[in-house]
């Protein structure tokens, strides 16, 4: 893995550039992400962004 890059804040700015341009110049309603279950750093990002948890998937087709 590059463990090099962790704790650097950039999927935060990363993310932050991408959804604002899928609000803003795609007109996006809602954008969506997974995150394997125990990835909590992944899980603060995305909260610290304003996603919101909506569940766990049980199963993957």
């Amino acid at each position: 893995m590059c463990s090099e890059f962790w704790n650097k804040g950039y999927l935060t700015e990363t993310l932050k550039v991408v959804t604002g341009f899928g609000f803003s110049e795609l007109d996006a309603n809602w954008i969506e992400a997974e995150v394997m279950q125990g990835n909590i750093a992944s899980e603060k990002v995305l909260s610290k962004l304003g996603f919101k948890n909506e569940g766990i998937f049980r199963e993957w087709m």
